[in-house]
């Protein structure tokens, strides 16, 4: 399975601002901006999006291997941290 994300960054560094999209359009041209990513503000930014990619990847390994033993797993949280 081959799939892709982009992102476009826009002007300098603090008073810039940017977007991410995926191919699937789940995020389309979603915007984050400096603040966003290294302050308080709310809003995403790549690490963030990196946290939830690795968290749903690790989720689907665990379901996996509980599954191959006979045991259903209905519920799991799991988180990231980058």
């Amino acid at each position: 399975m081959k799939r892709f994300g982009s992102a476009a960054w826009n002007g300098g560094l603090r008073e810039s601002k940017g977007s991410v999209s995926t191919e699937s359009r789940a995020l389309e041209t979603y915007p984050y901006t400096f603040i966003s990513r290294y302050g308080e503000k709310p809003g995403t930014n790549p690490e963030e999006l990196l946290g939830a990619a690795h968290a749903a990847c690790f989720k689907a390994c665990a379901h996996s291997a509980h599954q191959r033993n006979w045991y259903i797993l209905n519920r799991g949280d799991w988180r990231c941290r980058l």
